[in-house]
């Protein structure tokens, strides 16, 4: 029998290549700590990347916007190498990032589709990021129609960050190979022309694009705050599209990632999240009745759960559906209590409990989820904590005093008071005065270079 050795360096380069590209990153980047004669192939591959995206393929953080302002730079790779194309040896590339800011120049567009039509360019993941107004993928336009075709006939995954106003775009794109799209990320807008100030508009485009995924692993929603039209409207006037909406969500079977953030359709809308989901992150804005659903609902599977939430203007809230579940809140700190939680898979627990809301979470959460123990990063009386820059500020009058004082008493002595011909009393209230104008004038400085 060969030795591992003699077996793994036997393989041609393209061979090895071509294992390496269909293992999933969470595998290539074990195969680098445990099969050290592939470590030189390997770790290429983990790192193998062309255009607007780091080391991992991914759509998370700052509402999937890109840091890519220019559109040659990014590809220097591809548009250096001219006509020396082993240099670049493109068909390692696991990754292709593409933005709109990178697809502002024709020779990079032309590049692209160049390299993918001839198969120098073969890569598992595409990272699509349009986030601004007018960024659109029209499928006979290039890179696009190009990219379209590969996905029909390659595997490869498709990660797409996009807003509101470009999901009929996307839709389009997509058609025909919707089981490719692994992640998304969406921002929306109450207000966004594309819905005509209608929330029933987003709330249908939300729940056709997560219908048109069903293989989704990674979704991120961010909303922004609504302005005070969008307030006021009472739940159970659409009650029939949150319910197709929640059907939307349940059809995401794979779905294993799930963050929300800003105000969710409604912050009375309890979303029941699906059991396939083991990491859930949410920072939104909510009323009592949701924390109502989220005491009683069970959220199987959901090892690692993180809550920043805020409360709700009291326009949000439904006090007759509250009364109906014996919650009459009344108190001026608007707290009440949950009693229990239904949750109990918690692994990890993370965020910081609202200032206005159930008093009584941790408790609950800690209670329910024995594994947690009190290993938890969970805040549940950061409301009474000290503001940062309150005493950060605590802490420069501190040691200022303390100079002060320390400079300042020094000219008190028993000779001062026999040549001034002053009582004790008098150089107590001198020195008094004294320390605290030194002390106002350096807090003034301070805060005028630093505020």
């Amino acid at each position: 029998m060969t030795s591992p050795q003699t077996t793994l360096t036997t393989l041609s380069p393209e061979l090895l290549y071509s294992i390496l590209n269909n293992v999933d990153n969470e595998d290539l980047y074990r195969l680098l700590f445990v099969c050290k004669y592939t470590y030189h192939a390997a770790h290429a591959e983990l790192r193998s990347s062309l255009g607007c995206i780091k080391r991992w393929p991914t759509v998370k953080g700052s509402n999937g916007k890109c840091s890519c302002f220019g559109s040659r730079h990014v590809f220097r790779r591809l548009l250096s190498t001219g006509h020396d194309r082993t240099s670049l040896n493109e068909g390692n590339i696991r990754t292709v990032g593409i933005c709109a800011q990178s697809l502002r120049d024709d020779t990079v567009r032309r590049a692209l589709a160049e390299g993918i039509k001839s198969g120098r360019l073969r890569p598992r993941y595409f990272v699509l990021k349009f986030n601004h107004y007018g960024d659109s993928m029209r499928s006979f336009d290039e890179p696009w129609y190009s990219i379209r075709e590969y996905c029909r006939s390659s595997q490869v995954s498709l990660l797409l960050s996009i807003r509101d106003y470009n999901i009929r775009s996307t839709l389009d794109f997509i058609t025909g190979h919707t089981d490719k799209v692994t992640d998304l990320n969406i921002s929306f807008t109450f207000g966004s022309p594309q819905f005509n100030s209608n929330p029933e508009a987003l709330i249908k485009d939300l729940s056709t694009i997560l219908t048109a995924t069903p293989n989704l692993k990674t979704l991120e929603l961010s909303f922004s705050d609504p302005d005070e039209e969008y307030r006021t409207w009472p739940i159970h006037e659409r009650s029939n599209l949150l319910t197709d909406l929640q059907i939307a969500f349940n059809s995401l079977k794979r779905l294993q990632t799930l963050r929300i953030k800003g105000t969710f359709i409604h912050p009375s809308f309890f979303l029941k999240t699906p059991e396939s989901v083991k990491t859930l992150e949410l920072r939104c804005m909510t009323t009592p009745t949701w924390w109502l659903g989220f005491a009683t609902y069970p959220f199987k599977n959901v090892e690692n759960l993180v809550l920043y939430h805020e409360t709700g203007e009291s326009q949000w809230r439904d006090v007759e559906s509250e009364k109906s579940h014996g919650l009459d809140i009344n108190s001026p700190d608007f707290k009440f209590n949950i009693n229990s939680v239904a949750i109990s898979s918690l692994k990890k627990f993370s965020g910081r409990a609202p200032l206005f809301g159930p008093s009584d979470l941790l408790k609950c959460v800690l209670a329910n989820n024995k594994g947690l123990g009190r290993k938890h990063k969970f805040r549940q009386n950061w409301g009474d904590e000290v503001l940062p820059a309150i005493d950060s500020c605590a802490m420069v009058m501190l040691d200022c005093l303390s100079e002060t004082v320390t400079r300042n008493k020094k000219q008190y002595t028993r000779k001062y008071l026999q040549l001034h011909g002053e009582s004790e009393e008098q150089c107590v209230r001198e020195f008094m005065k004294k320390c605290l104008q030194d002390l106002g004038s350096q807090m003034t400085d301070m805060y005028s270079t630093n505020f």
